[in-house]
């Protein structure tokens, strides 16, 4: 449950925070430059995520550390 409210506000809520903070004038840059970060600590995790699998035998770690992120 956790999870998915933690997804369901980076796909809906992340977009009007971001337009209701800086307003609607330069929404595309800065959604643009919000979207790249948010990616490149996805792409960053992803490898964190494994080496946590292989250094733990298992997903249970990780599991319990992206659930807690999004919560």
């Amino acid at each position: 449950f956790a999870a998915g409210m933690g997804q369901g506000f980076a796909l809906v809520g992340l977009p009007l925070l971001v337009r209701r903070v800086f307003g609607g004038l330069d929404y595309a840059t800065i959604w643009s430059t919000v979207s790249l970060f948010g990616a490149l600590g996805n792409a960053i995790m992803v490898y964190v995520h494994g080496l946590l699998h292989d250094s733990t035998g298992g997903y249970e770690l990780s599991l319990t550390i992206n659930v807690v992120s999004y919560a």
